[in-house]
């Protein structure tokens, strides 16, 4: 059997294993929860920097300090010190400390009344400095400065007013741009629930993977998951921070502690090791045995409530058969209404105009980023972009492709490269768009793959302990020089494409096998200049340099219009379902649903020969319920509504009654859910329909209802009182659409009611005009009474007493009373 044949085989049969993967035992909450409290007790007493040189030490030493309920005077004195920093300078980034501190009521009661008062100066000044209606209303797809500035910003502001509206006097206080606290607020929870929704069904991030930035995009979603009085905002912000957490598992590497992949916005100086940040992340997630880092981002990871799912964490730990994943993303640059904000477009399908590649084994992850070249793309987007392998060893093993940038004297390019990859291959070339840089080159990292080094029938090839390597370019020549961390290998022509081929060392008998098989592939130059690629595992790339046509792989070009964001076997779907999936063998999936549960049941659905349905144009779709003025027990199953309804997600419903309500005699329920006990269920009353929160007792609250089936139980409580719709809702507004107006006109049929004691109480008369009841006592010894009756010779509506002798009595509503006949 050849090799390409052979490796092809290990892929196939390692998927169809998958199922009979062991898995590994993952952390505790409760080891991970003391992994973090290290992280804060270590971040007290070594904070980063210094405390004394300003806002970034002395914020990450103070969240330390309330968290801890340590040293909390010396914390104080910091944020008094720093009253007049400005955040313009010296505290911008360094808010996310400090609004965790004055959002979280345990911390902030640690502190002094003085320091209080400082720092809710300091906050008040942040919200009128950032806080901009105009542009939070325009949308999530406007992104002010970069993407962790304007989450930064956005995130804090959010947060402030959150806070600021626990008095009920700042409702109506006017910031800077002359809007007040209220409406901020109410335009930043649309924002997030809108954020959330769609960067998880367009793609999670367009500053991937970065080191320098990550870390802050990461703390403003804890501390809105941490913070949030908003409920939908809190399970948006979890279940973000799950996919999150679930597409950083599918290319974790756990000996190097490391997630492997591209990235942009990757500065290409001496660390190369720009998962560093992340590392801490991974760290307070247990995913490492290291303590997470002493920045103050980390303090927030240490000092926040979310955990990864245990699923996720078994991503993560485990081995996993070699897999491939293709996640969307976006970037596609609009001309914008904001000076200083990008306005981020999307093709004709809808979709961001580029995919993330990854080919991920245990041993080493390769991580490509393919951006559709007839799009322009925002700068953020295009910035330092970076791709090629992370090897399984150390956080330092790579071998990395980037542009040789000019900008900003960090080497900063823009729209240097592009690339895509398959099973063990990554192509990866100089895009048509590149600018403020000169050309294209290859980090190899220092150690092994540096050590190992060798040349064959021009491909340049190394080894780690579990891996080979190889690569090469297209045309012309690699120049060696010598870094701080590594080589580099500078192309002389900067359009050539750049091979990369990997394989296990378990894939080939030697090394040379390995070396010997990929020197016989064919890199061929077309006639249009393209070049076409045929690798190890039998896939086939064809790139046309210095042009905008769409790169083609296996005879078809790249499709930037996926129906699904994610796809691979541990995590894949959303689109335009908004529902992602998580799996790993040996775990129930992880359903992660950013759909917005509104769920709508007509009152008129479940039938109930004791519940009179009403027809009427003013009602919704056009019929109502009204309980039968002849039930006695009100609660005897006979008598119930039951309304099944299904849940899609864990969670905290409100439920809403949409009714008419005309009087207090008329204007309640009495309402189970899951067979708990009955409350009733009292409506306001009113001469128009109105939706009405479930209460118990007369307060308001809120359920808290499990993935599954449920029932909500309702029986009658008081005579007249109509039922048009329920809501179940994870909204605690009451719903906006359009109400009913006006009191129905009624066309009932009358009834026969066959009584054998207890009382009946007709509805009101106004609701029936027309109506008559025929009440017949069928008891030998009972009496029957009927409330509200105007009898013979008499104007004055009474009790009427139905004995047995009397047998029956008919009555009729005028409108305005019941009359007996």
């Amino acid at each position: 059997m050849n090799c390409k044949l052979s490796q092809l085989l290990c892929v196939i049969i390692g998927l169809l294993i998958c199922s009979c993967t062991i898995a590994q035992q993952i952390p505790s909450q409760a080891s991970v929860a003391a992994k973090r409290n290290a992280t804060v007790v270590y971040n007290l007493a070594n904070p980063y920097p210094d405390p004394n040189a300003g806002c970034p030490g002395y914020s990450a030493y103070c969240l330390s300090s309330y968290y801890l309920n340590q040293n909390t005077q010396t914390a104080d004195n910091y944020i008094l010190n720093q009253a007049n920093a400005t955040f313009t300078s010296d505290c911008y980034f360094w808010n996310l400390s400090l609004v965790r501190i004055y959002l979280n009521s345990t911390y902030y009661s640690r502190m002094s009344s003085a320091a209080q008062q400082s720092l809710a100066q300091k906050e008040l000044l942040f919200l009128n400095t950032y806080a901009n209606l105009a542009l939070t209303t325009a949308g999530v797809w406007y992104i002010k400065d970069s993407e962790n500035h304007n989450l930064f910003q956005k995130s804090c502001c959010y947060l402030i007013c959150q806070k600021l509206l626990e008095n009920p006097a700042n409702e109506s206080l006017i910031l800077s741009d002359g809007n007040t606290v209220r409406a901020h607020y109410d335009a930043y929870v649309l924002y997030f629930i809108n954020y959330f929704r769609e960067h998880a069904k367009k793609g999670l991030d367009v500053e991937i993977n970065s080191d320098n930035y990550v870390k802050y995009t990461l703390a403003c979603y804890l501390n809105v998951f941490d913070l949030s009085s908003d409920l939908i905002v809190k399970r948006l912000a979890k279940n973000y921070l799950d996919l999150y957490t679930a597409e950083n598992a599918i290319s974790f590497l756990k000996t190097a502690n490391d997630v492997g992949g591209g990235a942009t916005r990757c500065y290409k100086d001496k660390d190369m090791k720009y998962g560093k940040s992340k590392n801490s992340f991974d760290c307070n997630l247990g995913w490492s045995t290291a303590l997470g880092g002493n920045h103050p981002t980390q303090v927030i990871v240490a000092t926040s409530n979310y955990f990864a799912p245990e699923i996720t964490s078994a991503i993560a730990l485990n081995t996993k058969p070699a897999f491939t994943s293709v996640q969307a993303s976006w970037g596609i640059n609009l001309p914008s209404n904001f000076s200083g904000a990008y306005n981020v477009g999307f093709n004709s399908s809808g979709n961001g105009g580029m995919l993330r590649f990854s080919y991920i084994t245990d041993n080493y992850a390769h991580g490509t980023h393919c951006y559709d070249p007839t799009q322009t793309f925002i700068a953020i987007a295009t910035q330092n972009r970076v791709m090629g392998v992370d090897f399984n060893t150390t956080d330092k093993a790579k071998i990395k492709v980037h542009g040789i940038g000019t900008a900003q004297g960090r080497e900063t390019g823009y729209a240097e490269i592009n690339g895509f990859g398959g099973i063990n291959c990554s192509v990866i070339w100089r895009d048509q768009k590149a600018s403020n840089s000169t050309g294209t080159r290859i980090f190899v990292s220092s150690g092994e793959l540096d050590n190992n080094k060798s040349l064959q029938n021009g491909w340049w090839f190394s080894k780690t302990s579990t891996a080979y390597v190889g690569f090469r370019v297209a045309s012309g020549t690699l120049t060696e020089s010598v870094t701080s961390y590594g080589k580099y290998y500078t192309l002389s022509d900067m359009w050539s494409p750049v091979i990369i081929e990997t394989a296990n060392i378990t894939d080939y008998s030697s090394f040379q096998a390995f070396k010997d098989a990929i020197a016989l592939n064919v890199v061929s130059v077309l006639a249009d200049g393209s070049i076409k690629y045929f690798s190890e595992s039998n896939e086939t790339f064809q790139v046309k340099p210095n042009s905008t046509i769409v790169p083609i792989k296996n005879g078809t070009a790249v499709n930037f219009n996926l129906p699904n964001t994610f796809n691979s076997p541990y995590l894949n779907g959303m689109g335009d379902s908004y529902i992602a999936n998580v799996s790993y063998p040996g775990y129930e999936d992880l359903v992660i649903n950013f759909e917005i549960l509104d769920l709508d049941i007509e009152a008129e659905s479940v039938v109930n020969p004791n519940w009179i349905i009403g027809n009427s144009s003013n009602a919704s779709a056009g019929s109502f319920v009204i309980p039968n003025g002849n039930i006695i027990n009100a609660t005897a199953a006979e008598n119930i509504l039951n309304f099944d309804f299904n849940i899609p997600f864990d969670g905290n419903f409100s439920i809403f009654g949409l009714g008419l309500f005309t009087s207090s005699s008329s204007n309640s329920f009495l309402v189970s859910i899951d067979n708990s006990p009955y409350t009733i269920w009292s409506m306001g009353v009113s001469n128009q329909y109105a939706w009405n929160f479930l209460n118990r007792g007369n307060n308001s609250f809120t359920s808290f209802f499990t993935r599954g089936t449920h029932r909500l139980s309702i029986a009658k409580n008081s005579s007249g009182a109509i039922l048009d719709k329920i809501r179940i809702s994870e909204s605690n507004v009451p719903p906006q659409n359009p109400i009913p107006t006006g009191i129905p006109s009624y066309n009932y049929e009358s009834s026969v009611l066959l009584l054998a004691g207890g009382n009946f109480s007709p509805p009101a008369a106004s609701l029936y005009p027309g109506r008559m009841y025929i009440i017949r006592n069928t008891s030998t010894t009972n009496n029957v009474i009927i409330d509200n009756v105007i009898n013979h010779q008499t104007n004055t509506p009474t009790i009427f007493t139905l004995t047995p002798v009397l047998g029956c009595i008919i009555i009729i509503s005028d409108g305005s009373s019941w009359y007996r006949i």
